[in-house]
């Protein structure tokens, strides 16, 4: 066989490969088997071609609505309303609007009472009477609020007693109260101004110097003057 004989088998043999791939046999028939897809092809990836023959790019898949996700078995991403969110921790002022419990008050001792103060001004001297009784004479002082501080002290030449209201006083009475008793023959009072001031003068002078007791209550002052 020559040379160009082959090469003219050779080129005819591939023309005839060309054709078959290019024309392609015609369909089988309708009862015979169509050849089955073993695998699922997702179109959304694959690229679509065009009936020019160009290719468009692929299509991303549509999301699934929250039914078809819930019948997946998969939760449905769906925005919260601001209503239904959880709400939030109370500010700071809020949380601690509540007020705190307050432990017991500490026992505290009553405070003392101060003495009430007395009346203003001078004091004043209600009355003043004498009576002359077997163990002495007894003066007995009317006040209208107690008295303080008393002093006393004796007096010769005449013998006398002299018996001393310290504080201011006022006196509206009589200065002299005269007696006839045994004892005492009159009693002098007499205001100054740091004290309110009775002398009793002894009818016979008592043997040595007598020390009067004196009793005093909230509004009298009692001068009694034992004898020997």
């Amino acid at each position: 066989m020559s040379k160009t004989f082959r090469q003219w088998v050779l080129l005819l043999a591939v023309c005839a490969v060309a054709g078959l791939s290019v024309f392609p046999p015609a369909a089988r028939g309708a009862d015979e088997p169509r050849s089955q897809v073993r695998m699922t092809v997702d179109f959304t990836v694959l690229p679509v071609v065009l009936p020019d023959g160009s290719e468009s790019p692929a299509m991303p898949a549509e999301p699934e609505s929250a039914e078809e996700s819930a019948d997946n078995g998969q939760e449905a991403d769906v925005p919260v309303a601001p209503e239904a969110a959880a709400p939030q921790a109370q500010s700071a002022p809020e949380a601690q609007s509540a007020p705190e419990a307050q432990s017991a008050p500490e026992a505290q001792s009553a405070p003392a009472i101060a003495p009430e103060p007395g009346p203003a001004g001078p004091g004043q001297i209600l009355s003043v009477s004498l009576e002359e009784t077997g163990a002495g004479p007894r003066l007995a002082i009317a006040t209208d609020r107690e008295v303080a501080d008393t002093s006393y002290f004796n007096l010769d030449g005449p013998s006398r007693l002299v018996v001393d209201l310290k504080g201011q006083w006022d006196h509206k009475g009589s200065s002299v109260i005269r007696s006839d008793g045994p004892t005492v023959l009159h009693v002098v009072m007499g205001e100054h101004p740091d004290r309110f001031r009775l002398v009793i003068y002894f009818r016979t002078p008592p043997e040595g110097a007598p020390e009067p007791t004196i009793t005093r209550s909230e509004n009298e002052l009692i001068v009694a003057v034992p004898l020997p």
